[in-house]
């Protein structure tokens, strides 16, 4: 599964809105290998 994130109509400092959009592309990446780790530890 793939995800795409994108930021338009920028109108804010790059800096900060850099680490804004670093945090938020966190939010999408895919959770299978915490649910891989989550099935060998069962």
């Amino acid at each position: 599964m793939c995800s795409i994130f994108g930021v338009f109509d920028i109108k804010t400092d790059a800096v900060e809105l850099r680490k804004k959009a670093l945090e938020l592309s966190r939010l999408m990446r895919h959770p299978r290998p915490r649910l891989v780790r989550y099935l060998r530890l069962r």
